[in-house]
Protein backbone atom coordinates (compact mmCIF):
# COMPACT_ATOMS: atom_id res chain seq x y z
CA UNK A 1 0.00 0.00 0.00
CA UNK A 2 2.79 2.47 0.91
CA UNK A 3 4.74 1.59 -2.25
CA UNK A 4 1.64 2.28 -4.37
CA UNK A 5 1.42 5.78 -2.90
CA UNK A 6 5.04 6.50 -3.82
CA UNK A 7 4.86 5.20 -7.40
CA UNK A 8 5.05 7.81 -10.15
CA UNK A 9 3.09 6.99 -13.29
CA UNK A 10 3.63 8.67 -16.65
CA UNK A 11 0.49 10.07 -18.29
CA UNK A 12 1.63 8.78 -21.71
CA UNK A 13 3.95 6.14 -23.13
CA UNK A 14 7.24 8.03 -23.25
CA UNK A 15 10.98 8.10 -22.63
CA UNK A 16 12.56 9.76 -19.59
CA UNK A 17 14.65 12.64 -20.97
CA UNK A 18 15.83 14.18 -17.71
CA UNK A 19 15.48 13.47 -13.99
CA UNK A 20 15.63 16.57 -11.79
CA UNK A 21 14.77 14.94 -8.45
CA UNK A 22 17.41 13.30 -6.29
CA UNK A 23 17.07 10.08 -4.32
CA UNK A 24 15.56 10.84 -0.91
CA UNK A 25 14.13 14.25 -1.90
CA UNK A 26 10.55 15.02 -0.97
CA UNK A 27 8.20 16.53 -3.53
CA UNK A 28 4.84 18.20 -3.00
CA UNK A 29 2.05 17.45 -5.50
CA UNK A 30 1.80 21.11 -6.56
CA UNK A 31 5.55 21.73 -6.71
CA UNK A 32 6.63 24.10 -9.53
CA UNK A 33 9.75 21.96 -10.08
CA UNK A 34 9.03 18.86 -12.21
CA UNK A 35 10.51 15.57 -11.01
CA UNK A 36 11.45 14.58 -14.55
CA UNK A 37 10.96 15.45 -18.20
CA UNK A 38 9.30 12.94 -20.49
CA UNK A 39 9.15 12.84 -24.27
CA UNK A 40 7.66 10.81 -27.10
CA UNK A 41 10.71 10.01 -29.25
CA UNK A 42 8.80 8.16 -31.96
CA UNK A 43 8.78 11.47 -33.85
CA UNK A 44 11.04 14.50 -33.56
CA UNK A 45 10.53 18.15 -34.47
CA UNK A 46 13.08 20.79 -35.36
CA UNK A 47 12.64 24.44 -34.47
CA UNK A 48 14.43 26.55 -37.06
CA UNK A 49 14.94 30.24 -37.73
CA UNK A 50 14.55 31.53 -41.27
CA UNK A 51 16.01 34.90 -42.25
CA UNK A 52 13.25 37.40 -43.02
CA UNK A 53 14.66 37.86 -46.53
CA UNK A 54 13.67 34.27 -47.35
CA UNK A 55 10.17 34.21 -45.82
CA UNK A 56 8.42 34.41 -49.21
CA UNK A 57 10.32 31.37 -50.49
CA UNK A 58 8.70 28.77 -48.20
CA UNK A 59 5.21 27.53 -47.36
CA UNK A 60 3.52 24.94 -45.15
CA UNK A 61 4.14 21.42 -46.40
CA UNK A 62 7.46 22.22 -48.10
CA UNK A 63 10.17 19.58 -47.81
CA UNK A 64 13.41 20.33 -45.96
CA UNK A 65 16.74 18.59 -45.54
CA UNK A 66 18.29 18.34 -42.07
CA UNK A 67 21.96 17.63 -41.37
CA UNK A 68 23.88 17.24 -38.11
CA UNK A 69 27.66 17.48 -37.61
CA UNK A 70 27.48 14.30 -35.53
CA UNK A 71 26.25 12.34 -38.56
CA UNK A 72 28.32 13.70 -41.45
CA UNK A 73 27.24 12.45 -44.82
CA UNK A 74 23.71 11.66 -43.64
CA UNK A 75 20.67 13.70 -44.50
CA UNK A 76 17.31 13.54 -42.76
CA UNK A 77 14.10 14.69 -44.42
CA UNK A 78 11.32 16.72 -42.93
CA UNK A 79 8.31 18.85 -43.76
CA UNK A 80 7.33 22.35 -42.62
CA UNK A 81 4.30 22.06 -40.30
CA UNK A 82 4.17 25.55 -38.77
CA UNK A 83 5.40 29.02 -39.68
CA UNK A 84 5.05 31.66 -36.97
CA UNK A 85 3.36 34.79 -38.33
CA UNK A 86 5.81 37.20 -36.70
CA UNK A 87 9.35 38.37 -37.35
CA UNK A 88 11.64 38.54 -34.32
CA UNK A 89 15.32 39.08 -33.58
CA UNK A 90 17.31 35.91 -34.25
CA UNK A 91 18.51 33.84 -31.30
CA UNK A 92 20.62 31.27 -33.11
CA UNK A 93 24.05 32.44 -34.27
CA UNK A 94 24.34 32.75 -38.04
CA UNK A 95 27.56 32.11 -39.96
CA UNK A 96 26.89 35.34 -41.89
CA UNK A 97 26.37 37.48 -38.78
CA UNK A 98 28.81 38.65 -36.15
CA UNK A 99 26.06 39.15 -33.59
CA UNK A 100 22.97 36.89 -33.21
CA UNK A 101 20.75 39.98 -33.02
CA UNK A 102 22.02 41.45 -36.32
CA UNK A 103 19.20 39.79 -38.26
CA UNK A 104 15.47 39.17 -37.93
CA UNK A 105 13.90 35.76 -38.40
CA UNK A 106 10.67 33.84 -38.60
CA UNK A 107 10.44 30.65 -36.54
CA UNK A 108 9.58 27.49 -38.47
CA UNK A 109 8.58 24.09 -37.05
CA UNK A 110 9.57 20.96 -38.97
CA UNK A 111 8.41 17.37 -38.49
CA UNK A 112 11.19 14.90 -39.27
CA UNK A 113 10.15 11.93 -41.40
CA UNK A 114 12.63 9.53 -39.83
CA UNK A 115 14.70 11.04 -37.04
CA UNK A 116 16.87 7.94 -36.82
CA UNK A 117 19.81 8.63 -34.50
CA UNK A 118 19.09 12.34 -33.94
CA UNK A 119 18.74 13.25 -30.27
CA UNK A 120 16.52 15.76 -28.47
CA UNK A 121 18.36 19.07 -28.10
CA UNK A 122 20.89 18.36 -30.86
CA UNK A 123 21.90 21.28 -33.08
CA UNK A 124 21.20 20.71 -36.75
CA UNK A 125 21.35 22.66 -39.99
CA UNK A 126 18.10 22.98 -41.95
CA UNK A 127 18.11 23.40 -45.71
CA UNK A 128 14.83 24.78 -46.99
CA UNK A 129 14.01 23.60 -50.47
CA UNK A 130 12.35 26.70 -51.92
CA UNK A 131 9.54 25.92 -54.28
CA UNK A 132 9.20 22.22 -53.41
CA UNK A 133 5.70 21.00 -54.23
CA UNK A 134 4.66 18.86 -51.27
CA UNK A 135 1.23 17.24 -51.39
Amino acid sequence: MELERLTIRAPIASTVLQVTAKVGELAAPASPQPLMSLGDLSALRVRAELDERDVGKIKLGDDVAVRADAFRGREFTGRIVNIEPIIRPGRINSSESRNPTDFSVMKVLIDLAGPGPLVVGMKVDVYFQAGSDAQ
